[in-house]
């Protein structure tokens, strides 16, 4: 009695492992055959018996192994290659530094990107409103230089020149003015003495 009852408390996993059915088989064949040929699945295409037994490497014999292995086996199995691969990856990050490459290794995280996306966005925003500004300044600066172009060309416009009054014309104003002057001096009027002195002036000057 203590020899059954010590065989009962025994670890499941100890148990007689179940032997899978043909149909687990098969479907495990074609999920094994799958992960070969994507192209099958992306087409929809089931392969045959034939070609699951022989022409594909034995996928039948394959799944078999598998399910008799069990899921842990076979994930340890995995967990195997995945330390491969991370070794490999590892070698080829070496050799890339010894190539002076600066390969970003391990990877970031979802986290750092989103944070380097937020950073970058906002960097981008900065320089589109520098743009922005930048435009607004050069509109402004052009409008002005523009205004004093036109200002400019108006200062290089010669000036109309007045008509010349002819001498004849000159003459008979002079004497009209030395008549005014006389009668100022004689009259003892300094202030129109003075004026009519001035335009006398000028009127030699034109003469």
């Amino acid at each position: 009695m203590a020899e059954e009852e010590k065989r009962r408390r025994l670890p499941t996993k100890e148990k007689r492992r179940r032997l899978p059915t043909k149909e687990e088989i098969l479907r495990k064949a074609i999920e094994l055959y799958y992960k070969d040929h994507p192209e099958a699945l992306e087409h929809r295409l089931t392969p045959e018996q034939l070609e699951l037994r022989v022409r594909e490497g034995g996928y039948l014999t394959k799944a078999q192994e598998e399910l008799m292995r069990g899921p842990s086996q076979y994930i340890e199995e995995l967990y195997r290659a995945l330390q491969g691969y991370r070794g490999e990856v590892a070698k080829i990050v070496e050799e890339l530094r010894r190539l002076g490459e600066k390969p970003e290794w391990p990877p970031p995280s979802p986290e750092e990107l989103i944070q380097r996306e937020t950073r970058y966005l906002n960097k981008i925003s900065a320089l589109e409103a520098k743009i922005e500004k930048t435009i607004r300044e050069k509109t402004i600066m052009e409008e002005k230089v523009k205004a004093f172009q036109q200002e400019l060309e108006k200062i290089k416009m010669p000036k109309e020149a007045k008509p010349e009054i002819p001498k004849t014309e000159l003459i008979q104003e002079a004497r009209k003015q030395w008549a005014i002057y006389r009668n100022a001096i004689l009259t003892n009027d300094t202030a129109l003495a003075e004026s009519t002195l001035k335009k006398l002036k000028e009127i030699r000057l034109k003469l």
